[in-house]
């Protein structure tokens, strides 16, 4: 089979069952890391010809396209919060969402910790889906430091730590 083909077999067929899968619950640490190195061996046959992160480049830039797990999982967190955020006033799950993050730290908000510096906040009695949410926010945080104008700020959507 051609390289082009196990892509094909591994982004079609063997990861795709795994979407649902990943926008509903966050996977143990490694288990990504490990259906990702099979994949990987899948792909080269046991044999390594180039590093793997060439192989999760597109085409255009000399990559297989070779979906990463991790990022994958990563973007649906990242998709969830922006639907919890900003989506339609009548999501079914939005109540069930905001009810779990009032109880955190007794502090009675919801959507609004994601505004507070997540870094702070006792989340270990929330699900370990919704601490999947905050870990992902916080790798997703930007800071201009070392910024002696303020411009920047005129920018930004949302206001952190304020």
């Amino acid at each position: 089979m051609s390289y082009r083909g196990r892509t094909l077999v591994i982004n079609n067929l063997a990861a795709s069952s795994l979407w649902h899968k990943l926008a509903c619950v966050d996977p143990p640490p490694n288990l990504l890391a490990n259906i990702q190195a099979q994949l990987v061996d899948f792909f080269w046959d046991g044999l390594h010809w180039i590093p793997q992160s060439v192989l999760h480049l597109p085409k255009e830039e000399g990559g297989q396209g070779l979906v990463q797990l991790s990022s994958r999982a990563a973007a649906f967190r990242l998709q969830f919060i922006q639907r919890l955020l900003t989506g339609p006033g009548d999501l079914v799950w939005r109540a069930a969402a905001s009810g779990l993050l009032h109880t955190v730290k007794g502090l009675g908000l919801d959507r609004a910790l994601f505004l507070m510096d997540t870094k702070m906040l006792d989340i270990s009695g929330l699900p370990m889906f919704y601490c999947g949410l905050f870990k992902i926010w916080n790798v997703f945080k930007k800071q201009n430091k070392g910024c002696r104008s303020v411009h920047w700020l005129l920018e930004e959507p949302l206001v952190y730590g304020g």
